[in-house]
């Protein structure tokens, strides 16, 4: 394969290299994805969402047969602000199958923008028609936050959300036409939030990729998102050789679902205990009550008329 390098002062300059070279070559090469994509709930206006995606595969070791590299990504979501995440991961092939392992950090942010660590364990199996993806979710600290509140007239209103461990599977299968994908996955966080997802890609050329998925839980309700993907360095082949899946990008689940939920607490009305509790510290204690007046009659020292008749 003919390769073209740049040297400083001489200009462009062919070399030929053989095809275990080229691989080697394209193998150590880092892959780097930009892609924008809009999603829209039914459910939570909050999850609607247009998101700028980058995703950096930097190969620290590799041939035909093993991949070991390093991924960090990042999203920005036009409400949610940054997320970031960085991992490292190691593919082997065997029998025209790749075994793929990789664990990642992730620093994420709900919708009701609160801050959360994750970690994430990844193990997949990629064939070139078809492949099974499972991640496994671990949050540190899983305790409910306060989102908001409201009084009544009546009760107290306060607004909770929660973020769960959790873990998705994911089957994918080509569909025929070339460049053309599918997948259907189901997740599950905490027995709590619990859906499933649909998801159609098409690789347009070596460049560009088209995405569409269609996902339905109980938190965010029924989510739909289309968006476009970039290739940069080393770019996919549209026959998804094996090659390529071992170059493939990582899938994994990059936003944070939320369950949410409101506690109502009534007012309560004072007993009749305490009303007259109160009544009677409104009275006036008897030490200060005024002194009685005075309502005897005075002594009468006169004589009675029978006896002085007797005297």
């Amino acid at each position: 394969m003919l390769k073209q390098v740049i040297i400083a002062g001489i200009g462009l300059v062919p070399f030929h290299y053989s095809a275990s070279e080229t691989l080697d070559i394209e193998m150590n090469e880092p892959r780097a994805i930009v892609g924008v994509q809009t999603s829209s709930s039914d459910k939570n206006t909050r999850y609607n969402n247009s998101v700028l995606n980058v995703d950096m595969l930097m190969p620290l070791s590799a041939d035909k047969n093993h991949l070991t590299f390093v991924n960090v990504q990042t999203s920005y979501y036009n409400n949610l602000h940054w997320l970031y995440s960085a991992g490292i991961g190691h593919r082997n092939v065997d029998n025209n199958i790749v075994y793929g392992i990789y664990g990642f950090y992730d620093k994420l942010r709900s919708v009701n923008a609160n801050d959360y660590d994750r970690f994430n364990l990844g193990i997949e199996l990629l064939a070139q028609e078809w492949s099974v993806r499972t991640n496994f979710y671990f949050l540190p600290n899983t305790s409910e936050k306060k989102i908001g509140g409201s009084t009544t007239s009546t009760a107290v209103i306060t607004q909770y959300e929660q973020a769960y461990s959790g873990a998705e599977i994911e089957l994918g299968h080509s569909l025929g036409l070339e460049g053309l994908t599918g997948s259907v996955s189901h997740y599950n966080y905490g027995n709590v939030i619990k859906g499933n997802k649909l998801k159609l890609g098409y690789l347009v050329n070596n460049y560009i990729s088209l995405t569409t998925s269609v996902q339905h839980d109980n938190a965010q309700g029924t989510v739909v998102t289309a968006g476009l993907s970039l290739f940069m360095g080393s770019v996919p082949s549209r026959k998804n050789s094996i090659f390529d899946r071992l170059r493939a990008p990582v899938v994994r689940e990059m936003t944070l679902p939320v369950f949410e939920y409101e506690t109502l607490v009534p007012k309560s009305k004072p007993s009749v205990d305490v009303i007259s509790a109160l009544n009677e510290s409104m009275e006036a204690p008897e030490d200060d009550a005024p002194p009685p007046l005075v309502t005897e009659e005075p002594a009468d020292d006169s004589i009675p008329l029978d006896l002085l008749a007797e005297g």
